[in-house]
């Protein structure tokens, strides 16, 4: 009669879970890249110096960009919206706020939904904090921390997929035309090592990310008057943590 003992064999159910995960996660990243990234102007890759620190106090709950793993990214995503007949009567300040009390509706729903749960509907203040509903196994909430005139900053909470913050501006240019820039800086690190292969270096995440924001600029430039928006430039860099 042998002794010898039987090895652990993984449960076939857990294998084919594993299997089934990866197998979704390819066939996201398939359909977005395919049907739903956008076309883009010029995307940059470069080191960067350190990270802002986001105004505002960090409240409990906030996950911060230095308890993230990977690399520290600073996406950028802009647009110049041009002076025409149809917005000569909007400033930038009327855009912010145009921006501000409908982040939700600017955001496409089908691949990041915003639902206010904390806060005023209609506007927007320090506090106030957002769920999000992303496409895939990514959902997670941001609490504002900052808001300005032409400005407003987000910091994700614990749960997202991502540590960092993320800050929406409109500037006035002082340039034939006068043209609008509208830009979103993200800095941010995955959450664990689980979302930094799937979210990052699977590259799901960073496409459904570019897709979300280039739809909301699009969406400003309709706010902003125009039909047809300009192209939109994302860079990315890392940056010191």
């Amino acid at each position: 009669m042998s002794n010898a003992r039987a090895v652990p064999q993984a449960p076939f159910s857990r294998l084919v879970g594993v299997a089934m995960l990866m197998l979704a996660v390819a066939a996201v990243a398939f359909t977005v890249k395919w049907t739903f990234m956008p076309r883009i102007s010029r995307l940059q890759r470069s080191r960067s110096a350190r990270a802002p620190r986001p105004a505002g106090q960090y409240a409990l709950g906030a996950q911060r960009a230095a308890l993230g793993v990977g690399p520290l990214l600073h996406r950028r995503y802009t647009v110049e919206i041009p002076r025409s007949v149809a917005n000569e009567q909007v400033s930038s300040a009327v855009l912010m706020r145009a921006i501000k009390s409908q982040i939700a509706q600017l955001s496409p729903s089908a691949l990041a939904q915003f639902r206010k749960t904390h806060g005023k509907p209609g506007e927007m203040r320090v506090g106030d904090e957002y769920d999000i509903t992303m496409l895939g196994p990514w959902n997670g909430r941001v609490r504002v921390v900052s808001v300005a005139r032409d400005s407003f900053t987000l910091i994700t909470l614990k749960g997202h997929p991502e540590s960092g913050h993320i800050t929406f501006r409109v500037q006035e240019l002082r340039a034939p035309g006068r043209p609008f820039r509208v830009s979103i800086d993200s800095w941010a690190r995955s959450r664990n090592a689980s979302v930094d292969l799937m979210y990052a270096k699977l590259g799901v995440g960073k496409q459904v990310q570019a897709r979300v924001w280039v739809t909301f600029l699009r969406r400003a430039c309709a706010l902003a008057g125009l039909k047809v928006p300009p192209r939109i430039r994302i860079t990315s860099k890392e940056v010191n943590a």
